[in-house]
């Protein structure tokens, strides 16, 4: 009698490279919905400024470590230069009350949208739902998804 050969179990992909791959695809899908370029200044990526080409950080708006609801939702980051993320006085980082301000001003639908979202229930332990979320950052941005990052550039229209 002969033993049946022993099937090869296929080896789950770690939920830590997944996420990895997801923090890309959310850096990349980011600046797609940003047209690559700076939301505060309008400074594209690469663009040569001061001799150097300009790179883009895609900053989140609601903190990823303190918010999984929003940690890879693309609507919860803003494309910005080093100096408008972390090291102008007028950053994301340094000065939360400025940026909360300017995003009210600037893009009013993607300031309650994060006040809408923020807290919505995620379960990013589970496999199934870390494979959607990437299904959903590889798509093509959504036209719901351009018309909430849309920037106001007349601050009158915000005016009621």
């Amino acid at each position: 009698m002969t033993k049946p050969k022993k099937v090869k179990k296929q080896k789950l992909e770690s939920k830590a490279k997944i996420r990895r791959r997801l923090f890309r695809l959310w850096h990349d899908k980011v600046m797609l919905l940003n047209g690559n370029k700076c939301a505060i200044t309008g400074i594209k990526n690469g663009e040569i400024i001061g001799g150097k080409p300009a790179i883009l950080d895609a900053h989140h708006i609601e903190g990823k470590e303190c918010n999984p609801s929003v940690r890879f939702n693309a609507l919860n980051g803003i494309a910005l230069t080093k100096s408008t993320h972390k090291f102008g006085r007028n950053s994301f980082h340094k000065s939360p009350l400025w940026s909360s301000e300017w995003l009210k001003m600037n893009r009013p639908m993607q300031h309650a949208y994060m006040l809408a979202h923020r807290n919505d229930p995620i379960n990013l332990d589970d496999r199934g739902t870390l494979y959607d979320i990437e299904k959903k950052l590889k798509a093509a941005p959504t036209e719901e998804e351009m018309k909430v990052v849309a920037t106001i550039t007349n601050v009158d229209a915000l005016k009621v």
